[in-house]
């Protein structure tokens, strides 16, 4: 079996989105439920909003692009 490696430190694919102010509320694009504003740590890589119901993640780019 190959061996699995990780990068330390990890690779942050992209790292800047654009992050709206703490606080903030938008609902999901898709289906209209509320989304989760994630924090923007350092050891967080993904994107800023999370629809718990679609489970999909959501930038500020991608929401300004579908209005």
């Amino acid at each position: 079996m190959d061996k699995f490696t990780t990068y330390d430190p990890a690779i942050k694919f992209r790292d800047d989105y654009s992050w709206p102010e703490a606080g903030s509320k938008q609902n999901c694009p898709k289906c209209e439920t509320y989304m989760q504003l994630n924090k923007n740590e350092e050891t967080y890589f993904g994107k800023p909003w999370w629809c718990p119901k679609c489970k999909w993640q959501f930038s500020e780019e991608d929401l300004a692009d579908q209005a």
